[in-house]
């Protein structure tokens, strides 16, 4: 997220966004002792604004309480339990081995990259292909399995991009509804927020929400 960090820190704010998905990556462990990690590295991070995307949102979900934040940003959520269930069937069962990993760093090319992610520049692309890492399949399994989390004490606010094929848009929409967040819609696809053209107009809408909240 460095672009947003660019904007943000311009700004005047700051805000607490872990690189979840390389963190997870080195440590390829369960979720309980990521989480119990993340709190330790971040324990002077307390009180601030917390953002995390797809699987770094979740786990950015179950931390808003133990670091206090004063706000919670989810941009593309993989939802936690019980909404994991709405509207979706499991993916790629070949995830559920524990020990293996997702070669994606290993394997990555840029003919690849580029039409994984065909909404990116062909300055954004050779950015991305130099940032794929390998990924714990277990770790995506037990998120997908449904990780459970209690509805954060802050301000959370959820953005989902219209043409994500990675998260049902009904999971998330019972998750705002019961947790009673902010929602934010917006064009594009699941990197839409953080990558490509759009990802300011995500900023945008975010850095408007927080304006809105007392503090901020």
């Amino acid at each position: 997220m460095s672009c947003w960090a660019r904007a943000w820190s311009a700004a005047g704010g700051q805000f607490v966004a872990a690189d979840f998905s390389r963190q997870a990556a080195e440590q390829n462990c369960r979720i309980s002792p990521l989480l119990r990690d993340l709190a330790q590295r971040h324990r002077d991070d307390v009180g601030g604004v917390l953002i995390g995307a797809s699987f770094g949102a979740l786990l950015a979900c179950a931390l808003a309480r133990p670091l206090r934040a004063a706000a919670l940003v989810l941009l593309n959520p993989l939802p936690p339990a019980p909404f994991h269930r709405i509207g979706v069937e499991q993916k790629d069962g070949a995830e559920a081995a524990p020990d293996s990993m997702r070669r994606w760093g290993l394997t990555a090319c840029p003919v690849g990259t580029q039409a994984a992610l065909p909404e990116l520049q062909a300055s954004e692309s050779s950015l991305a292909f130099r940032r794929w890492t390998d990924f714990s399949r277990g770790l995506l399994a037990e998120a997908r399995a449904g990780i459970a989390v209690e509805r954060p004490d802050c301000p959370v606010l959820v953005v989902h991009s219209d043409d994500d094929q990675e998260i049902d848009p009904r999971a998330l929409e019972v998750m705002v509804s019961r947790w009673r967040t902010s929602h934010l819609r917006l064009p594009g696809s699941h990197v839409s927020p953080l990558l490509g053209k759009r990802w300011f107009e995500a900023f945008g809408g975010v850095r408007a929400w927080l304006a809105g909240i007392r503090g901020f």
